[in-house]
């Protein structure tokens, strides 16, 4: 499944990178899991006051994260409107995912990174241990 697209749903987003799934596995079955962006570090938001700095850039990435996955499901006719590519699993069992919509364009983590730069880390800082 490495590297594959998967056709997939959004449940939702705990923070920037982490995000819900649900996944087609094609005949019926489906597959729910946490993903990690892969190449993607956003800022915490969980365990920092209110008004911190980090909490608040947290908070506005994530409220990107969920507002890119929301146009990607406008279109109630289409029950699987993301094509998820599967790589791997980080520490803790998330699967490490690049999504892209169905209809076209940048994947979630080019869009991520394009809005907030300093949130792109390489690639190899998510893989296995």
């Amino acid at each position: 499944m490495n590297g594959l697209g998967t056709a997939a749903r959004s449940d939702g987003a705990a923070d920037g990178d982490t995000v819900e799934l649900q996944y087609s596995l094609e005949f019926g079955l489906e597959r729910r899991a946490k993903a990690r962006l892969l190449g993607v570090n956003t800022d915490e938001t969980y365990g920092r006051p209110p008004g911190h700095p980090g909490r608040l850039a947290g908070e506005q990435q994530a409220a990107f994260t969920r507002s890119w996955l929301a146009a990607a499901h406008q279109d109630r006719r289409e029950p699987w409107p993301l094509i998820v590519e599967f790589n791997g699993f980080d520490k803790y069992g998330r699967d490490l995912v690049v999504i892209r919509r169905r209809a076209g364009g940048p994947s979630l983590n080019e869009a991520l990174v394009g809005a907030f730069p300093g949130v792109a880390v390489p690639s190899r800082h998510h893989q296995p241990p």
